[in-house]
């Protein structure tokens, strides 16, 4: 497992706060999360104002200690652009 940030560091998600942590497995957090979070940096790096949004998505039938299965990811900017995206959990 990874311990992933539900809002990313450089966009001020704290390292710390355990409402912000998210156990994923290192490939859904590297890749996916990480490709969205480019997304979402580069409209702020273009001055634009972004609502960006990240939730946990669990299964009905989550075990205990429940493992998500996976992230929903939404941005919307003040330049127009937004998207959204559902990270799944891949297998380790």
């Amino acid at each position: 497992m990874h311990k992933s940030h539900l809002i990313a560091r450089r966009f001020g998600g704290s390292n710390e706060a355990p409402e912000n942590m998210v156990a994923l497995y290192r490939r859904a957090n590297l890749s996916g999360m990480k490709i969205f979070e480019n997304q979402v940096a580069a409209e702020v790096n273009a001055g634009a104002s972004v609502y960006y949004l990240v939730r946990r998505k669990y299964s009905a039938y989550s075990k205990d200690p429940p493992v998500p299965i996976g992230v929903s990811m939404y941005y919307w900017s003040s330049s127009g652009a937004h998207d959204e995206d559902f990270i799944p959990k891949p297998t380790p």
